[in-house]
Formats: structure tokens, C-alpha cells, sequence
């Protein structure tokens, strides 16, 4: 009897072991609780599942025909000779988490949702061959970072949603890319092929930006901290649609930018070409000089500070000198009655500090915490990453105190002296309850139903300030 249990044990060692790692003809379910799969594959039809709970990593991994559906945390470390492809469709529920160690194509439609956070350290690419083209939709997701973005030639679409950041290192597209929240990129080239769409709304932060394709269009605001060229006609700009940059460079032939909207230009502008025949764009650029100099040609653009668009002009610009720092991805969370705050910058000037702010209602904001800049002399081109943690003040140790005292005093109180019992009861929930509610600590309370929205507000070395967005914490 004693050997069958034993030979039972190691067959079932030998399967558990199997159904987690190289191929699995039937797809797997992994539970909550830690798991590793090497090598994992599954084919077409057949569905890999990251349940709630679940934090799975699966090494040396390289190909998957069917499908994944994350719930929990996935980790995907891909072999080092090539990058982890999936063909099968992607799905991630709200707050899932997924990260990717290395590069990572889809070939399918896939939408990341509300609370999730996506981490690709190296190329995320889509292919746009198939039909229908896939599309990717960052819906007001948590985090999304990435190394490089690329939509390979075809239809294949990059949706970036209102209320949502995504940030990366570099993006070369000859795909669809449409922005109605926030972009945050170091390097931007959109090839021949390739579509851009800025909707109102949308903002694009970036150190260089290259339209080496044509039919591109911003009714956005563009902040270019270097340099801004346009290769290709046409392109349209419609109010309350701008442009601010450093440098601008028009290779295109005369008329590149129709439409309506704003161009400022504080260093270098070149156009050996008439920009563009409409008055309805402004353009504010003091190397441009009256318009006379053939390769600084404005053509019938407006010269002028100010735009008949509104929430345009040098009132209410938004370009790069008001952009001291560039904020990538911002990350709060809360683990064990302690927020965690991880956050990056894309590029900082002349930047002294930030502030780490905290809301219960996203309007109203307390200071918790200060984290001194890393760039040297307040100064860096390069990304930047920061953490900083903020234990969580106790209405939970408060209540638990009194709750605590009162089942001590419960206990005298079935023996004598019951009136003093009482008063000190009292007093101990009262003081509880103040402690809980005191303003010199800011409580939150890590449950379901609390909100925490984080800001990070960065002063400058002159005291200026800018403040980032607000970002609802996650619980863990």
C-alpha cells in the first residue's frame, strides 16, 4: 500500500510539473498562489488562464498560438534569441498586472483595461497584415510603460484613450497611432504608411518628432522639447490644435500644414517652402524674422504671440517652458497599509524636488513626503525612476486600541466599580475616535471602497511649481 501512495506522489509531481512548463495541448489554468512555467506553449483554440491571486512567471518563453487570459500578476520573460509572440487573442481583467521582460508582438485586437498595469521592457510590435487589423486600446489604464513602440506596416491601430498616460523610450510607426490622453516619449518617427491622429484633448510630450508621412492631424498640443520636422504633405491642424517646440524644420514642399491652429517656435525655423496658405495658423516664432528670408518662408501664415484658437497663444500655452519637468509613468499602490509610489520623468530643467501630495477626493490635497531630484544639477535628458513609501496612519490601530481596552474593561465591569470602569471606556473610544479623525496625520484607510488619488507636484530651482496628474491608487 505504501509503495502505490508513493508511485501515486511522484506521478503526480511528474503532471503538476508538466502541465506548467513546454507544451500544453490543453491549455492550463494556473490558481491563485506562486507558479514558474518554462518554456511554456499552447496551440491555437486552446486558452492559458491567470486566475485572481495567481502570480505567475513563465521563463524562456517564445511563442503561444492560442489564447491568455490574465486575472492575477504575469511576469514573461522571453528567451533571449527572440521575443515572446502570441497569436491568440489577449485579455487582461481591471488590475491585472503584466509584465514583460524583453520584447513582445500581438497579433490580435487587445484592450487594456480601467487599474491594469503593463510593463514592456523592450519592443512592443503588431503586425498589421492580418484582417481584420488589430487594434490596441489603452483604456485609462493604471500604468503602461514600454521600451519601443512599433506598428508594422499595414492597418494595425495604437489607441491611446482620454485620462490615460503612456509612456515610452521610442515609437517608430508605419501604423495607425491616435492619442486622446497623454504620450510621453522620448523619440517619435512616424514612417511612410503611417497615420497620426491628436484629438482635442490629447497631448503628445516628446524630445524629437519626425512626419516622414503625410495625412497626419493634431487638434491636440504637441510639446517638443527639441525638435519638431515635417517630410511629407499634407497635414492638417485644427483649433484648438498647437505646436510648441524648440526647433522646427519643414523638408516638405510649400503648403505642408492646412487648416487652423498654433505654432510656437523658440529657438531655430526652417522652411525652404511656404508653410502654409492659411491665416487661420499662427505662427509665433521670432527666427522667422517678418517673413522675408526664402528659407524661413511662413507663407500666409499669421505671424503674431496670440491665436484666434482658443486655449491657444502665449497666454495659455502649454509648451515646453511650462513643462520644467516631462513625468513618465506614475505608479501608486497600496501594499500592506503602505503606499508605494513609483514614478518617472522623461526629462528634467533646472528642477530642485518634488512634493508627494495625496487626495481622498482628487481635488482637495495634503503634502505626505518630499524625494530630492537625481539629475545632476537638476538637469537630465535621460529617464529618471523614483519610489517613494508613506505608512499608511492608524484608524485601524486606533480602533483596534479601544476595542482591545474595551473587552479588558468588560471583564471589571462584571466585578465592581462599574462607574469608573465606564468613564475610562469612554474616555478610550473618544480618544480613539479623535485619533482617528486628527488632522496632523493624513489618515486613509486601505480598502476597497477608499479612494487615494497621488500627485506628484515638482518645484523647480527657482520655486516654481507643476503638478502632474492625479492617479488613483491601487490596492494589493
Amino acid at each position: 500500500m505504501k509503495k502505490i501512495v508513493l508511485l501515486l506522489s511522484i506521478l503526480n509531481v511528474y503532471f503538476f510539473s508538466y502541465a506548467q512548463n513546454g507544451w500544453q495541448s490543453e491549455g492550463y489554468t494556473f490558481a491563485a498562489g506562486t507558479h514558474t512555467a518554462n518554456g511554456i506553449q499552447w496551440p491555437a483554440g486552446k486558452t492559458v488562464t491567470i486566475e485572481p491571486g495567481a502570480i505567475v512567471t513563465f521563463t524562456n518563453a517564445s511563442y503561444a498560438s492560442g489564447n491568455l487570459v490574465v486575472k492575477g500578476e504575469l511576469t514573461i520573460n522571453s528567451s533571449a534569441s527572440s521575443s515572446f509572440q502570441l497569436d491568440g487573442n489577449l485579455i487582461l481583467a481591471e488590475g491585472a498586472k503584466l509584465t514583460v521582460n524583453g520584447s513582445f508582438k500581438t497579433q490580435t485586437t487587445v484592450t487594456y483595461p480601467h487599474n491594469a498595469a503593463v510593463k514592456i521592457t523592450g519592443t512592443y510590435e503588431m503586425n498589421g497584415w492580418s484582417n481584420p487589423a488589430p487594434v490596441v486600446t489603452i483604456d485609462r489604464t493604471t500604468s503602461f510603460q514600454v521600451g519601443k513602440l512599433a506598428l508594422n506596416p499595414g492597418q494595425a491601430g495604437f489607441i491611446v484613450s482620454a485620462n490615460t498616460t503612456v509612456s515610452a523610450t521610442d515609437v517608430v510607426t508605419s501604423g495607425k497611432l491616435t492619442v486622446n490622453g497623454t504620450l510621453n516619449v522620448a523619440n517619435t518617427i512616424f514612417s511612410n504608411g503611417g497615420n497620426f491622429t491628436l484629438n482635442e484633448g490629447g497631448t503628445v510630450n516628446t524630445t524629437d518628432l519626425k512626419f516622414q508621412n503625410p495625412n497626419n492631424s493634431i487638434k491636440g498640443v504637441i510639446n517638443a522639447s527639441e525638435s519638431v520636422e515635417f517630410h511629407n504633405k499634407p497635414n492638417t491642424m485644427a483649433c484648438p490644435g498647437a505646436i510648441h517646440t524648440k526647433n522646427f524644420y519643414n523638408y516638405s514642399e510649400k503648403n505642408v500644414i492646412e487648416g487652423s491652429g498654433y505654432i510656437e517656435v523658440t529657438g531655430t525655423f526652417k522652411s525652404s517652402n511656404a508653410l502654409t496658405e492659411s491665416p487661420d495658423i499662427t505662427l509665433n516664432a521670432a527666427d522667422a524674422g517678418n517673413g522675408t528670408n526664402p528659407n524661413k518662408n511662413p507663407g500666409k501664415a499669421t505671424l503674431g504671440t496670440s491665436s484666434s484658437c482658443a486655449g491657444t497663444g502665449s497666454g495659455a500655452r502649454q509648451g515646453i517652458e511650462s513643462l520644467p519637468v516631462t513625468f513618465g509613468t506614475i505608479s501608486p499602490r497600496i501594499v500592506n497599509n503602505t503606499l508605494v509610489i513609483d514614478w518617472s520623468t522623461l526629462s528634467e530643467t533646472n528642477n530642485n524636488h518634488f512634493d508627494i501630495e495625496i487626495s481622498n477626493d482628487g481635488r482637495s490635497f495634503t503634502k505626505i513626503g518630499q524625494v530630492n531630484s537625481a539629475a545632476v544639477d537638476g538637469n537630465s535628458n535621460g529617464v529618471l525612476n523614483y519610489e517613494f513609501t508613506y505608512t499608511i496612519p492608524g484608524k485601524a490601530i486606533a480602533g483596534g486600541l479601544a476595542l482591545v481596552l474595551l473587552a479588558g474593561g468588560s471583564i471589571m465591569y462584571k466585578r465592581k466599580n462599574r462607574y469608573p470602569v465606564m468613564v475610562m471606556l469612554s474616555v478610550v473610544l473618544i480618544s480613539a475616535s479623535l485619533f482617528s479623525c486628527s488632522k496632523s496625520d493624513y489618515a486613509i484607510e486601505a480598502s476597497n471602497d477608499q479612494k487615494v488619488f497621488v500627485r506628484i507636484v515638482q518645484v523647480d530651482i527657482d520655486g516654481q511649481t507643476s503638478a502632474s496628474q492625479a492617479v488613483k491608487a491601487t490596492i494589493k
